[in-house]
Protein backbone atom coordinates (compact mmCIF):
# COMPACT_ATOMS: atom_id res chain seq x y z
CA UNK A 1 0.00 0.00 0.00
CA UNK A 2 1.26 3.48 -0.83
CA UNK A 3 2.26 6.01 1.81
CA UNK A 4 -0.64 8.46 1.45
CA UNK A 5 -3.20 5.73 0.90
CA UNK A 6 -2.13 4.17 4.17
CA UNK A 7 -2.59 7.50 5.96
CA UNK A 8 -6.05 8.10 4.51
CA UNK A 9 -7.16 4.54 5.32
CA UNK A 10 -6.04 4.98 8.91
CA UNK A 11 -8.06 8.19 9.17
CA UNK A 12 -11.11 6.50 7.61
CA UNK A 13 -10.77 3.74 10.18
CA UNK A 14 -10.80 6.34 12.97
CA UNK A 15 -14.39 7.25 12.07
CA UNK A 16 -15.41 3.78 13.27
CA UNK A 17 -14.18 4.63 16.76
CA UNK A 18 -16.77 5.89 19.21
CA UNK A 19 -14.94 9.13 20.03
CA UNK A 20 -14.87 10.14 16.35
CA UNK A 21 -18.18 8.68 15.15
CA UNK A 22 -19.93 12.06 15.09
CA UNK A 23 -17.08 13.94 13.43
CA UNK A 24 -17.43 15.11 9.85
CA UNK A 25 -13.74 15.81 9.13
CA UNK A 26 -10.63 14.33 10.68
CA UNK A 27 -7.04 15.36 10.04
CA UNK A 28 -3.49 14.34 10.81
CA UNK A 29 -0.29 16.34 10.80
CA UNK A 30 3.02 14.91 9.58
CA UNK A 31 6.60 16.14 9.51
CA UNK A 32 8.99 14.59 7.01
CA UNK A 33 12.66 13.95 7.73
CA UNK A 34 13.50 17.21 5.95
CA UNK A 35 11.13 19.09 8.35
CA UNK A 36 8.54 19.78 5.65
CA UNK A 37 5.07 19.72 7.19
CA UNK A 38 1.90 18.48 5.56
CA UNK A 39 -1.61 17.95 6.87
CA UNK A 40 -4.03 15.30 5.64
CA UNK A 41 -7.82 15.72 5.87
CA UNK A 42 -10.66 13.32 5.17
CA UNK A 43 -14.30 14.38 4.86
CA UNK A 44 -16.46 11.46 5.93
CA UNK A 45 -19.62 13.21 4.75
CA UNK A 46 -18.79 13.39 1.03
CA UNK A 47 -15.83 10.95 1.13
CA UNK A 48 -13.24 13.35 -0.23
CA UNK A 49 -9.58 13.84 0.56
CA UNK A 50 -7.36 16.87 1.02
CA UNK A 51 -3.62 17.29 1.29
CA UNK A 52 -2.14 20.59 2.50
CA UNK A 53 1.62 21.09 2.15
CA UNK A 54 3.34 23.88 4.02
CA UNK A 55 5.26 26.23 1.71
CA UNK A 56 7.76 29.03 2.15
CA UNK A 57 6.09 32.27 3.24
CA UNK A 58 7.91 34.06 0.41
CA UNK A 59 6.65 31.62 -2.24
CA UNK A 60 6.49 32.75 -5.87
CA UNK A 61 2.82 33.32 -6.68
CA UNK A 62 3.55 33.41 -10.42
CA UNK A 63 4.82 29.83 -10.38
CA UNK A 64 1.70 28.60 -8.58
CA UNK A 65 -0.52 30.53 -11.00
CA UNK A 66 1.04 28.60 -13.91
CA UNK A 67 0.27 25.18 -12.44
CA UNK A 68 -1.88 23.09 -14.84
CA UNK A 69 -5.55 22.83 -13.92
CA UNK A 70 -7.13 19.50 -13.07
CA UNK A 71 -10.69 18.26 -13.33
CA UNK A 72 -11.58 16.88 -9.93
CA UNK A 73 -8.77 18.56 -8.00
CA UNK A 74 -9.01 22.06 -6.56
CA UNK A 75 -5.65 23.71 -5.81
CA UNK A 76 -5.65 26.68 -3.44
CA UNK A 77 -3.13 28.55 -1.30
CA UNK A 78 -4.48 28.90 2.22
CA UNK A 79 -3.10 30.36 5.43
CA UNK A 80 -3.24 29.10 8.99
CA UNK A 81 -2.85 32.21 11.12
CA UNK A 82 -2.80 30.71 14.60
CA UNK A 83 -1.59 27.68 16.51
CA UNK A 84 1.52 25.54 15.99
CA UNK A 85 0.92 25.11 12.24
CA UNK A 86 0.86 28.81 11.39
CA UNK A 87 1.96 29.55 7.82
CA UNK A 88 1.00 29.21 4.16
CA UNK A 89 -0.13 25.91 2.69
CA UNK A 90 -0.73 24.64 -0.80
CA UNK A 91 -3.88 22.55 -0.54
CA UNK A 92 -5.08 19.91 -2.99
CA UNK A 93 -8.76 19.15 -2.51
CA UNK A 94 -10.44 16.19 -4.13
CA UNK A 95 -13.78 17.33 -5.51
CA UNK A 96 -16.88 15.29 -4.81
CA UNK A 97 -17.56 12.63 -7.41
CA UNK A 98 -14.07 12.85 -8.94
CA UNK A 99 -11.70 9.97 -9.70
CA UNK A 100 -10.04 8.92 -6.45
CA UNK A 101 -7.34 6.89 -8.20
CA UNK A 102 -6.13 9.92 -10.15
CA UNK A 103 -6.04 12.03 -7.02
CA UNK A 104 -4.11 9.37 -5.12
CA UNK A 105 -1.58 8.86 -7.93
CA UNK A 106 -0.75 12.54 -8.35
CA UNK A 107 -0.57 13.40 -4.67
CA UNK A 108 1.46 10.29 -3.83
CA UNK A 109 3.99 11.34 -6.48
CA UNK A 110 4.14 14.85 -5.03
CA UNK A 111 4.92 13.51 -1.56
CA UNK A 112 7.56 11.11 -2.94
CA UNK A 113 9.36 14.00 -4.64
CA UNK A 114 9.04 16.36 -1.68
CA UNK A 115 10.68 13.75 0.53
CA UNK A 116 13.83 14.11 -1.58
CA UNK A 117 14.21 17.83 -0.84
CA UNK A 118 16.48 19.26 1.83
CA UNK A 119 14.19 22.13 2.83
CA UNK A 120 11.22 24.28 1.82
CA UNK A 121 13.14 26.30 -0.78
CA UNK A 122 12.22 24.20 -3.82
CA UNK A 123 8.83 22.81 -2.77
CA UNK A 124 6.86 25.02 -5.17
CA UNK A 125 9.08 24.18 -8.16
CA UNK A 126 9.05 20.44 -7.47
CA UNK A 127 5.26 20.35 -7.15
CA UNK A 128 5.01 22.19 -10.47
CA UNK A 129 7.26 19.66 -12.23
CA UNK A 130 5.21 16.75 -10.90
CA UNK A 131 1.94 18.35 -12.04
CA UNK A 132 3.31 19.05 -15.52
CA UNK A 133 4.55 15.45 -15.78
CA UNK A 134 1.10 14.10 -14.94
CA UNK A 135 -0.61 16.55 -17.28
CA UNK A 136 1.57 15.19 -20.09
CA UNK A 137 0.68 11.64 -19.01
CA UNK A 138 -3.05 12.29 -19.31
CA UNK A 139 -2.63 14.06 -22.63
CA UNK A 140 -1.60 10.63 -23.96
CA UNK A 141 -3.29 8.09 -21.67
CA UNK A 142 -6.95 8.03 -20.66
CA UNK A 143 -6.61 5.55 -17.82
CA UNK A 144 -4.21 4.77 -14.98
CA UNK A 145 -4.18 1.07 -15.82
CA UNK A 146 -3.25 -0.37 -19.22
CA UNK A 147 -5.93 -2.24 -21.14
CA UNK A 148 -5.49 -5.95 -21.91
CA UNK A 149 -4.27 -5.25 -25.45
CA UNK A 150 -1.88 -2.55 -24.19
CA UNK A 151 -0.49 -4.98 -21.62
CA UNK A 152 0.11 -7.50 -24.38
CA UNK A 153 1.96 -4.89 -26.41
CA UNK A 154 4.22 -3.60 -23.64
CA UNK A 155 4.95 -7.15 -22.44
CA UNK A 156 6.21 -8.04 -25.91
CA UNK A 157 8.37 -4.91 -26.12
CA UNK A 158 9.84 -5.61 -22.68
CA UNK A 159 10.71 -9.17 -23.75
CA UNK A 160 12.86 -7.76 -26.55
CA UNK A 161 14.28 -5.05 -24.29
CA UNK A 162 15.43 -7.74 -21.87
CA UNK A 163 17.18 -9.58 -24.71
CA UNK A 164 18.94 -6.35 -25.73
CA UNK A 165 20.08 -5.67 -22.16
CA UNK A 166 21.64 -9.13 -22.09
CA UNK A 167 23.57 -8.26 -25.28
CA UNK A 168 24.35 -4.57 -24.90
CA UNK A 169 24.08 -3.98 -21.17
CA UNK A 170 22.22 -1.06 -19.64
CA UNK A 171 22.76 1.23 -22.64
CA UNK A 172 20.08 -0.86 -24.38
CA UNK A 173 17.51 1.26 -22.55
CA UNK A 174 18.10 4.12 -24.98
CA UNK A 175 17.11 1.83 -27.88
CA UNK A 176 13.53 1.48 -26.59
CA UNK A 177 11.53 4.10 -28.48
CA UNK A 178 8.03 2.60 -28.42
CA UNK A 179 7.41 4.38 -25.14
CA UNK A 180 7.96 7.68 -26.96
CA UNK A 181 5.32 6.77 -29.57
CA UNK A 182 7.82 6.86 -32.41
CA UNK A 183 7.18 4.99 -35.65
CA UNK A 184 9.09 1.89 -34.53
CA UNK A 185 9.55 0.28 -31.13
CA UNK A 186 13.36 0.09 -31.14
CA UNK A 187 16.12 1.96 -32.94
CA UNK A 188 19.64 0.51 -32.78
CA UNK A 189 22.54 2.11 -34.62
CA UNK A 190 20.30 3.14 -37.50
CA UNK A 191 18.38 -0.13 -37.66
CA UNK A 192 14.74 -0.38 -36.51
CA UNK A 193 12.72 -3.19 -34.95
CA UNK A 194 8.95 -3.21 -35.03
CA UNK A 195 7.33 -5.46 -32.40
CA UNK A 196 3.94 -7.04 -33.03
CA UNK A 197 2.08 -9.53 -30.87
CA UNK A 198 -1.03 -11.67 -30.76
CA UNK A 199 -2.80 -13.83 -28.20
CA UNK A 200 -5.24 -15.28 -30.70
CA UNK A 201 -5.32 -19.05 -31.16
CA UNK A 202 -5.18 -18.47 -34.91
CA UNK A 203 -1.91 -16.54 -34.95
CA UNK A 204 -1.55 -16.03 -38.67
CA UNK A 205 -1.64 -12.26 -39.12
CA UNK A 206 -0.66 -8.97 -37.53
CA UNK A 207 -2.14 -5.48 -37.79
CA UNK A 208 0.13 -2.85 -39.31
CA UNK A 209 -0.95 0.53 -37.99
CA UNK A 210 0.22 2.82 -40.79
CA UNK A 211 2.10 3.00 -44.07
CA UNK A 212 5.41 3.82 -42.37
CA UNK A 213 5.78 0.88 -39.96
CA UNK A 214 7.12 -1.50 -42.64
CA UNK A 215 8.59 1.11 -44.95
CA UNK A 216 12.32 0.49 -45.37
CA UNK A 217 12.69 3.97 -46.88
CA UNK A 218 11.71 5.43 -43.50
CA UNK A 219 14.71 3.81 -41.77
CA UNK A 220 18.39 4.72 -42.12
CA UNK A 221 19.53 1.12 -41.75
CA UNK A 222 17.69 -2.20 -41.90
CA UNK A 223 14.15 -2.86 -40.69
CA UNK A 224 13.11 -5.97 -38.75
CA UNK A 225 9.76 -7.32 -37.61
CA UNK A 226 9.45 -9.24 -34.34
CA UNK A 227 6.25 -11.25 -33.95
CA UNK A 228 5.39 -12.56 -30.47
CA UNK A 229 2.73 -15.25 -30.09
CA UNK A 230 1.33 -15.28 -26.55
CA UNK A 231 -1.22 -17.08 -24.44
CA UNK A 232 -3.02 -14.95 -21.87
CA UNK A 233 -4.08 -16.40 -18.55
CA UNK A 234 -5.31 -15.34 -15.13
CA UNK A 235 -4.05 -18.58 -13.56
CA UNK A 236 -0.48 -18.92 -14.84
CA UNK A 237 2.14 -17.23 -16.97
CA UNK A 238 4.30 -14.20 -16.26
CA UNK A 239 2.71 -10.88 -15.35
CA UNK A 240 4.11 -7.52 -16.43
CA UNK A 241 5.23 -6.65 -12.86
CA UNK A 242 7.27 -9.87 -12.68
CA UNK A 243 8.95 -9.14 -16.01
CA UNK A 244 9.65 -5.55 -14.97
CA UNK A 245 11.21 -6.70 -11.71
CA UNK A 246 13.43 -9.13 -13.60
CA UNK A 247 14.64 -6.29 -15.81
CA UNK A 248 15.19 -4.03 -12.79
CA UNK A 249 17.34 -6.76 -11.23
CA UNK A 250 19.59 -6.59 -14.31
CA UNK A 251 20.13 -2.82 -13.94
CA UNK A 252 23.01 -1.78 -11.72
CA UNK A 253 23.09 2.01 -11.83
CA UNK A 254 20.54 4.34 -10.30
CA UNK A 255 20.50 6.37 -13.52
CA UNK A 256 19.51 3.33 -15.57
CA UNK A 257 16.73 2.49 -13.14
CA UNK A 258 15.41 6.06 -13.38
CA UNK A 259 15.50 5.93 -17.20
CA UNK A 260 13.65 2.61 -17.21
CA UNK A 261 10.99 3.81 -14.77
CA UNK A 262 10.51 7.03 -16.75
CA UNK A 263 10.01 5.06 -19.96
CA UNK A 264 7.50 2.79 -18.24
CA UNK A 265 5.64 5.91 -17.07
CA UNK A 266 5.55 7.27 -20.63
CA UNK A 267 4.19 3.91 -21.78
CA UNK A 268 1.31 4.26 -19.33
CA UNK A 269 2.57 1.77 -16.75
CA UNK A 270 2.64 3.03 -13.16
CA UNK A 271 4.81 1.08 -10.74
CA UNK A 272 2.45 2.05 -7.91
CA UNK A 273 -0.36 0.10 -9.62
CA UNK A 274 1.56 -3.15 -10.06
CA UNK A 275 -0.95 -5.11 -7.94
CA UNK A 276 -3.66 -4.35 -10.52
CA UNK A 277 -1.91 -6.34 -13.26
CA UNK A 278 -3.13 -9.92 -12.92
CA UNK A 279 -2.89 -11.17 -16.50
CA UNK A 280 -0.12 -13.70 -17.06
CA UNK A 281 1.55 -14.26 -20.42
CA UNK A 282 3.02 -17.48 -21.76
CA UNK A 283 5.28 -17.15 -24.80
CA UNK A 284 4.26 -19.73 -27.39
CA UNK A 285 6.63 -18.57 -30.11
CA UNK A 286 8.69 -15.62 -31.29
CA UNK A 287 9.44 -15.07 -34.97
CA UNK A 288 11.72 -12.54 -36.62
CA UNK A 289 11.63 -11.22 -40.16
CA UNK A 290 13.97 -8.98 -42.10
CA UNK A 291 11.83 -6.50 -44.01
CA UNK A 292 13.31 -6.21 -47.49
CA UNK A 293 12.29 -4.52 -50.72
CA UNK A 294 9.99 -7.38 -51.69
CA UNK A 295 8.46 -7.82 -48.23
CA UNK A 296 4.62 -7.73 -48.51
CA UNK A 297 3.52 -4.35 -47.15
CA UNK A 298 1.79 -1.08 -47.95
CA UNK A 299 4.08 1.95 -47.92
CA UNK A 300 3.63 5.62 -48.63
CA UNK A 301 5.14 5.41 -52.11
CA UNK A 302 2.61 2.71 -53.07
CA UNK A 303 -0.42 4.78 -52.06
CA UNK A 304 -2.38 6.98 -54.48
CA UNK A 305 -2.37 10.71 -53.80
CA UNK A 306 -4.88 11.64 -51.13
CA UNK A 307 -4.69 8.29 -49.28
CA UNK A 308 -2.95 8.14 -45.90
CA UNK A 309 -3.18 6.70 -42.38
CA UNK A 310 -3.61 3.19 -43.76
CA UNK A 311 -4.06 0.25 -41.39
CA UNK A 312 -3.98 -3.28 -42.76
CA UNK A 313 -3.57 -6.97 -41.91
CA UNK A 314 -0.31 -8.72 -42.80
CA UNK A 315 -0.59 -12.48 -43.31
CA UNK A 316 2.63 -13.99 -41.98
CA UNK A 317 2.31 -17.09 -44.11
CA UNK A 318 3.46 -14.95 -47.02
CA UNK A 319 6.60 -13.82 -45.16
CA UNK A 320 8.37 -17.14 -44.66
CA UNK A 321 11.25 -16.37 -47.00
CA UNK A 322 12.10 -13.30 -44.91
CA UNK A 323 12.31 -15.28 -41.67
CA UNK A 324 15.59 -15.05 -39.70
CA UNK A 325 16.77 -16.64 -36.46
CA UNK A 326 17.03 -14.58 -33.29
CA UNK A 327 20.76 -15.26 -33.10
CA UNK A 328 21.16 -13.94 -36.62
CA UNK A 329 19.20 -10.79 -35.84
CA UNK A 330 21.21 -10.05 -32.70
CA UNK A 331 24.44 -10.66 -34.59
CA UNK A 332 23.39 -8.33 -37.40
CA UNK A 333 22.52 -5.62 -34.87
CA UNK A 334 25.83 -5.96 -33.02
CA UNK A 335 27.84 -5.91 -36.23
CA UNK A 336 26.65 -2.40 -37.04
Amino acid sequence: MNYLNNIFNNIINDFTKEEYSNQRILSRRFVLDNDIVFIVYYNNHNHTKELAIKINKNFNENIVAKYPNWDGIDMVVSEIDSGPDIGFYLAFKQLEGSDEMIYDAILEDIIVNIKLLQNYQHVINVIGKVLVKWKQFFNIHNELVLSDIQQQGIYSELIFLEKLIEQYGEKALIFWSGCNFETHDFYINGDAIEVKSTSSNSASSVTVSNEYQLDTNDVNGKLYLMFVILRKSLSDGETIPLLIQRILDKLQSGTSIEIFEEKLFKSGYLLRNSEMYKIGFVIRDIKYFEVGVEFPCITKIKLPNGISDVSYKLNLSGCDRFYILEESLIRKLKEV
